[in-house]
This record gives structure tokens, C-alpha cells and sequence, in this order.
């Protein structure tokens, strides 16, 4: 890989173009000329060392994680937007661990409404939160105030089902409900 100044490539084109006239197949062909017959007038640009491109590769990486975690957290939020308001309420960063956590422990309405003082300063600390004590109490207050909800129709539909199969023997009992 070669460095071509852009003055250096106009003198070339100069040199061997008789119009003047500029397009990019003929600067093409000007520099694929310049690297063919005049190499030893061009600086080569060094190529990176392995420890340079094993950086880049790890750099790339960690972009490609922080893009994807933010379309997580995008998905997650456009979800609770129309299931679970009050979680976007309650929750400042939905990428926390402590976040993530309660809503593990907790993810629809009625549940979270139910979760302890201990419970959530536990997942707080365990996160290493500030002022433990004040954001708990918001943090219950909020998932337990009045918000608006689906039907409890649609919730229960939506979740699974725990079937109990019974012991019998018969063929009829071990098939799949499906």
C-alpha cells in the first residue's frame, strides 16, 4: 500500500493525460499506472503489527456489544412500554443489573407490586446504588401505584400454562396438548 499525494497525482495525470478532464476510472488508472512504473518515487505505508490488529479486532468487538446491548434495551423498553408501564417508571437505567434483576424476579404488573422493601434494596446494594433506602421506597411506591393495565383476560391467555398430566397409562394422557 502506497501514500500518493494528491499534488503528486495531479503532476501524473498532467504528465500523461492530454484533456484534463478528471473521472474516478481514470484516477484509477493514473495511480495503478504511478504504483506500476514509479514506485521507488512513493512512500509505502507500513502495515499494521499483529498486536495493532488484534486491537482493532477486540475495538470491533466492543462496538458490535454495545450495539446490540442498546437494541436489547431499546426491545425491552418499547415491551414495557405497552405491557409494563410503571417498570419505565420506576426504573432509571434498564441496562442495570439491579433493573434486570428485579424484573427477572418480577416481570409483569401484579408481581412486582408485591416485591419487598428488602427485596429491592437487596438487588440496589447488590448493584452498588447510592441512597439505598430513599430509592427502594420510590422504586416500591411506584410499581405499586395505579397504572394503567391490560384486561386480566389477556394476561392470563398470555402466560403459560403448568398443565399436570396425570399417571395413567393410557395413550390419550401422554399427549401433548398442542
Amino acid at each position: 500500500m502506497f501514500a500518493v499525494n494528491p499534488l503528486q497525482a495531479a503532476r501524473y495525470r498532467e504528465r500523461y493525460a492530454v484533456s484534463g478532464a478528471k473521472s474516478d476510472s481514470a484516477d484509477a488508472h493514473v495511480l495503478a499506472d504511478m504504483v506500476r512504473t514509479d514506485p521507488h518515487q512513493l512512500r509505502a505505508v507500513a502495515a499494521d503489527s499483529a498486536p495493532v490488529e488484534a486491537l482493532k479486532v477486540v475495538a470491533r468487538a466492543h462496538k458490535t456489544l454495545i450495539w446490540e446491548r442498546t437494541r436489547h434495551v431499546q426491545r425491552l423498553r418499547h415491551a414495557l412500554r405497552e405491557y409494563f408501564p410503571a417498570a419505565l417508571e420506576a426504573f432509571d437505567d434498564l441496562a442495570s443489573s439491579d433493573t434486570l434483576e428485579l424484573l427477572g424476579k418480577a416481570p409483569d404488573p401484579v408481581p412486582a407490586a408485591q416485591l419487598s422493601l428488602n427485596q429491592i434494596r437487596a438487588a440496589l446494594t447488590r448493584a452498588r446504588r447510592r441512597d439505598v433506602d430513599a430509592k427502594a421506597t420510590r422504586v416500591q411506591a411506584v410499581l405499586r401505584a395505579e397504572h394503567l393495565r391490560r384486561d386480566t383476560t389477556i394476561d392470563t391467555t398470555t402466560q403459560p400454562r403448568h398443565e399436570h398430566r396425570s399417571a395413567c397409562s393410557s395413550p390419550c394422557a401422554n399427549r401433548s396438548p398442542h
